[in-house]
């Protein structure tokens, strides 16, 4: 073998040796980054993650709750309205339920829709209209009563929040803000009153809306707060699912698909990245798998909204969740039944 077919071949050898060591190189990197990648994400995901409240505190909070005024006393008073507050405090409720929105001045008032129309004598987006332009509003324009009483039902505006805020702390009524409205300045108006009036042991914060909730923990990691839940929320109005939210196809089914990755995120991850410290969920779909399932994750379940008085017995005094209800009348008659199961079978039996 000449000089030249030596040079050649360890020339050859040379380039054999480069290329297998840029390919072990290569899966080395490859390895490399596939054990780096899920490290970087659980690095993430702790660093992004919003801190869980004080434990005591929302054993504090959850001590003693049973049932929470939806709204109030809603077929008695009008919803969200003080008169509505009042008689679910005088029906016997822990907690009442209620819905912040805000003026386009930034006042934080009660108001569930997005718009007056239903409820109020006056029209239009509520974001549109300043407070002073809200002086003539009657939220008690179509209202009618469906439950028990005779009383006049008088006319009154929309509450500011701070309102109610003082009257439950007059009052020793717990607090359930629900929050659609996800402007950051609503955010620091929650977090404002919270520092004055310390609701820290009294009051909860729950939205639909993951961001509004992570918000508010990240603003101030010892208020409590709860994802609010029901199924098919992004791609329908109603929870029978029946008026869909978007007329246009690709919107709907962009809808639906985030309905399907939201779903999952609840029943996975979602609760604890988020700090949540309930599930409120719809009354569809609590069981006793579900209830379990969540505790074990140390987040407590509330169901909304229970109008049977049979479901409210079931949930209270078997699964032993609180509820929220457009019915609080029905208290004293849920306080007779547990009674009665406490002492009234075994007198039965006996007679």
């Amino acid at each position: 073998m000449g000089v030249k077919e030596v040079s050649g071949l360890v020339s050859g050898r040379g380039v054999i040796w480069s290329v297998a060591l840029s390919l072990t190189l290569h899966v080395l990197n490859h390895h490399f980054l596939l054990v780096l990648l899920p490290l970087l994400c659980v690095a993430i995901y702790k660093g992004l993650k919003a801190p869980r409240s004080n434990p005591d505190t929302a054993a504090t909070f959850f001590s003693g709750l049973r049932v929470g005024g939806h709204r109030g006393s809603p077929t008695i008073y009008p919803e969200n309205s003080m008169a509505s507050f009042e008689q679910a405090k005088l029906d016997g409720c822990d907690l009442v339920e209620f819905d912040v929105s805000m003026t386009k001045d930034g006042h934080a008032v009660l108001l569930h829709d997005d718009n007056l129309d239903r409820t109020t004598n006056m029209t239009g987006p509520i974001r549109d209209k300043n407070l002073a332009e809200l002086k003539d509003c009657n939220i008690a324009a179509h209202f009618k009563r469906t439950g028990p009483g005779s009383s006049p039902i008088p006319s009154e505006g929309l509450p500011a929040l701070e309102t109610l805020v003082s009257w439950a702390k007059t009052n020793k009524m717990k607090l359930l803000f629900d929050v659609k409205d996800y402007d950051p300045e609503l955010t620091a108006i929650i977090v404002e009153l919270f520092t004055r009036f310390d609701l820290y042991d009294s009051a909860i914060v729950c939205s639909f809306f993951p961001w509004v909730v992570y918000r508010v923990k990240k603003a101030d990691s010892r208020i409590l707060t709860g994802m609010t839940w029901r199924q098919k929320f992004f791609s329908y109005e109603d929870g029978e699912h029946t008026r869909p939210r978007f007329s246009w196809a690709l919107q709907f089914y962009l809808a639906a698909l985030l309905d399907v990755v939201h779903q999952a995120g609840l029943h996975t991850i979602l609760p604890t990245f988020l700090g949540v410290d309930l599930m409120l969920t719809s009354n569809s779909e609590i069981s006793p798998r579900y209830v379990a399932r969540q505790r074990a994750k140390g987040v407590e379940v509330m169901a909304w909204t229970v109008n049977d008085i049979n479901e409210m017995h079931w949930m209270l005094e078997t699964l032993k969740i609180p509820i929220l209800t457009d019915l609080p009348y029905h208290i004293q008659t849920l306080t007779n039944l547990r009674k009665f199961g406490e002492d009234g079978y075994v007198s039965v039996n006996a007679a």
